[in-house]
This record gives C-alpha cells, structure tokens and sequence, in this order.
C-alpha cells in the first residue's frame, strides 16, 4: 500500500497501463498460429482482462515451440508488448517482437533477464495467484509496418530447438499492443 494514498501498487500500475492507447489486442486462439504447440481453454480467466486464459503446451517434437501473431504498426513509434502468463510445467518464456533488430525478453518466476541489449523498459508485475503481466518496449522499424510476436515456451531464444513435454507449458491470457506516448 502506498502511504497516504490509500491505494495498492497493483491499482497505481494498472492505471498507468490504461493510460496507455491500444493498438491492438489478441485475445483468441484463431488470432496465434502455431509451432509444435497446442492451445485449449485453461478453465481459469486472465486476471487483468477477465476473459478465459489459453493452456498452452509443447509437442512432443525436438524443435522449436511458441504462437506467434502478426499485426501492422506505425514506423518509428515506440510500442508496448504485454503479455499476461501463468506458469504451467514451464517457469520461463520468451517474447519476440520481430523488427529490424530482434527484442528477447525472458522470465522466470516473476523476475526479469535481459537477453538483448535492444530491449528496454522490462517490466514483470505480480497480479498474484501466479499471474504475471510481462512487457517490454520497442519501436517500430520496418519499413513495412509488419510486426511479428512471437510467445516461446522457454529462455532460449524462439528459434532454438529442444525436446518437448506435453505436460509442459504456460496459461496466457491477453496478448496487447500499447502506443508509448
């Protein structure tokens, strides 16, 4: 609780996202294809939107596993990358956004690892109940305006390969895209 406020951190850190502009927002699995991955409801609802979370889990295949989703951004502009996720057989995650330089985020049971030096202002914030709200900024550089995320299931970079476990995996809930002002 902030003294003299009479708020908690949680509610100073979600209105300082609302005051964001959205840009985009994914919150269903037709919106993600998928790479030796399998969706299916999660039977428990993201905490920061409300809507049903998505189990997703690795394939049995020794290769590479995430979703990924495409959407258009404006050239030059500083955007915001959030993602709500649950630990389920996995405790780590990396985030691809995909423009001319490649921005690698990682997490760990709620702390943060950088793993590009293109990235900046990392932020992982405990909703509780083993929710995380993970993001990261990056700008928009690609001249085509088409930008791909991608949400891996381990702190290897996206594209390495590994043996997966079907039992392994994370819950996400909603994947969004904010203008920085």
């Amino acid at each position: 609780m902030m003294r003299g406020l009479g708020i908690g951190l949680g509610t100073v850190l979600s209105r300082a996202v609302a005051a964001l502009v959205l840009i985009y927002e994914a919150l269903s699995v037709a919106a993600f294809s998928r790479v030796n991955t399998t969706l299916a409801n999660a039977g428990e609802n993201d905490p920061e939107s409300g809507t049903l979370a998505q189990s997703m889990k690795e394939t049995v295949a020794d290769s590479i596993h995430y979703i990924q989703t495409q959407t258009t951004l404006t050239l030059g502009r500083t955007y915001r990358l959030r993602v709500v996720v649950k630990a389920d057989g996995r405790d780590a995650i990396t985030l691809l956004a995909n423009t001319l330089n490649k921005y690698w985020y990682g997490q760990i049971g709620g702390t943060t690892a950088l793993l590009s030096s293109n990235t900046f202002n990392i932020q992982c914030v405990d909703l509780g109940g083993g929710w995380f709200a993970q993001s990261m900024d990056f700008t928009m550089n690609l001249a085509t305006g088409i930008v791909t995320f991608r949400l891996g299931l381990s702190l290897v970079p996206v594209d390495t390969s590994y043996p997966g476990d079907i039992t392994k995996g994370v819950l996400w809930g909603s994947v969004r895209i904010y203008e920085v002002p």
